[in-house]
């Protein structure tokens, strides 16, 4: 995972004290590393994530050090194919909710790809799959 200009800003504010952390990130699924989202269709849109300890657990390790998600995260249920029933490698982290609008954060490549490619179908990450690392 490498971190977006915007992500690293948030990351050393927070840091710092000299702004407040976010409350919420939103979890995207990107069509590749930049970060490009997936056109948001279909029942598609961005999961909510709180940027808390009930959500998240302790970093640990060290160069470069990594946390985890504590709990499963889910995105709404598929109306029909999502990125053209293509598999999708990437997910991101925004500063926004809305599909194509707000900050990029951090890409994250995913260890296993996800593909809907029909109605009915949940994206959901399992606590502990996705890892951010600081590199």
């Amino acid at each position: 995972m490498a971190f977006a200009a915007k992500g690293e800003q948030v990351a050393l504010n927070s840091f710092t004290g000299a702004a407040s952390p976010l409350a919420s990130m939103y979890l995207a699924l990107c069509s590749d590393s930049n970060g490009t989202e997936i056109d948001a269709e279909n029942g598609y849109t961005r999961a909510e994530v709180p940027c808390d300890s009930d959500t998240w657990n302790t970093a640990t390790g060290s160069n470069p050090a990594s946390i985890t998600n504590k709990v499963d995260l889910a995105f709404d249920v598929s109306t029909g194919a999502w990125n053209g029933g293509e598999a999708i490698e990437y997910a991101a982290l925004y500063d926004s909710g809305t599909p194509g609008e707000g900050n990029l954060l951090c890409v994250i490549p995913l260890d296993v790809p996800v593909t809907v490619s029909a109605s009915g179908q949940t994206v959901k990450f399992l606590a502990g799959d996705l890892t951010l690392t600081a590199t």
